[in-house]
């Protein structure tokens, strides 16, 4: 590599202290948080919205509501917000996912959708309800896809189409490349590809968030199967290179009907938003609403569902509907999706 180019990395403390103090005067003088809002408040408050360059990792076990919950992201971002998004799915389908943005906007439920079964009155909202959805900045790519064709795609969306987030459903999915390489790991192909995903977020100066899977030795454990850090599959590598890992846990899928707290109030229709690692900030656990029927997440209004937590390496505790014709045009999951409901 040229040495220029090298020594043109360089930053010295001078530069980047202007620059600092340059990013805190620009959000100072803006309104709300500093990042994206996720629409989660309680979550926000916590991140100041996702932050540029971070990349987020979030887990849970199969069915918890993964694929919901970054749909219901997508849909407060995009829809509410009219932040342009870009949402990588080799999971489900566009029209999968369409389904359910249709369902969370008009809150007719998803069995009803895929019947087509609906009374007048659906109809009716159906029609009114998903206006602001047509004009929702999100972009779709349901294709299976290697890491150097993600991050080539991703480069021209935030060129063109001003892109300001990244969803994957998820990391597990995504292809390295190096299949040609006969030695390497699957394990392996996931430490590349996280490291790439960092890169990307950092070089297009935005949050990039990644569902994983977990390791099955959470289904062996007792009752009480809240993920911790060492539940993720491919642990080592996705806990170095995230800033932010978090899991989803819902004791009601486990049959268990009260919170393990003092309160011990019901679990029904609620979970929990694990923040486990925050490089730059606190590690919290949010509750969180869940509605089956339309298979949504939204915010739990009650008094407080925050609970604090300690962490010694923390110093900080305290515009059309853009769906690609190559997305529409796939077959990709367009069967039964075995993770429905959820």
């Amino acid at each position: 590599m040229n040495s220029n180019v090298l020594l043109n990395n360089l930053k010295t403390p001078e530069e980047l202290l202007s620059k600092f103090k340059m990013k805190i005067e620009e959000i100072s003088r803006q309104e709300g948080y500093s990042g994206i809002p996720s629409g989660f408040e309680k979550l926000d408050k916590i991140t100041s919205g996702w932050q540029p360059s971070d990349l987020i990792i979030i887990a849970s076990q199969t069915s918890i509501g993964k694929s919901a919950f970054i749909i219901s992201m997508i849909k407060n971002i995009s829809v509410d917000f009219s932040i342009p998004a870009l949402f990588f799915s080799p999971e489900m389908s566009s029209g999968q996912i369409m389904q359910r943005l249709i369902s969370m906007e008009s809150g007719i439920n998803t069995e009803k959708l895929r019947t087509g079964k609906l009374e007048k009155h659906e109809w009716e909202l159906l029609s009114v309800n998903t206006k602001n959805l047509e004009k929702a900045p999100i972009f779709i790519d349901d294709s299976t896809i290697t890491i150097d064709q993600l991050c080539y795609r991703s480069k021209k969306l935030v060129e063109e189409n001003n892109v300001k987030i990244i969803f994957i459903d998820n990391i597990h999915l995504l292809l390295s490349g190096n299949k040609g390489n006969g030695d390497i790991s699957r394990e392996h192909e996931i430490s590349i590809i996280s490291r790439r995903l960092k890169a990307l977020a950092k070089e297009l100066e935005i949050p990039i968030i990644a569902i994983s899977q977990l390791s099955r030795a959470i289904e062996y454990r007792g009752s009480i199967k809240r993920p911790i850090l060492s539940d993720l599959r491919g642990s080592g590598t996705l806990e170095e290179i995230a800033d932010i890992v978090s899991f989803l846990y819902r004791p009601e899928y486990d049959k268990i009907e009260e919170w393990d707290d003092d309160e011990q109030s019901p679990t029904a229709g609620q979970a929990e938003f694990i923040i486990a690692k925050h490089r730059n900030g606190s590690i919290e656990n949010i509750r969180l609403k869940f509605i089956y029927n339309i298979v949504k997440f939204e915010n739990l209004d009650d008094l407080e569902t925050t609970i604090n937590l300690t962490h010694d390496d923390n110093p900080f505790q305290t515009k059309n509907l853009s769906i690609s014709n190559e997305a529409f045009g796939s077959n990709i999951n367009d069967e039964d999706d075995t993770d429905v409901p959820f």
